[in-house]
């Protein structure tokens, strides 16, 4: 049982699943303020030009 559970916290292969979700969540944040900044600037600019 001891060595099952030595076993069980010494993989790893969880931990890049992990990875891949957490930069996948900061990409899709970092195009979610971009997205909204340069809507910003689009609609300032439209509502300027009219």
């Amino acid at each position: 049982m001891n060595k099952m559970i030595n076993s069980f916290f010494a993989d790893e292969s969880g931990a890049v699943t992990v990875d891949w979700v957490v930069l996948t969540a900061a990409i899709v944040g970092l195009g979610l303020v971009v997205m909204n900044v340069v809507g910003g600037g689009i609609e300032v600019l439209i509502v300027t030009e009219n």
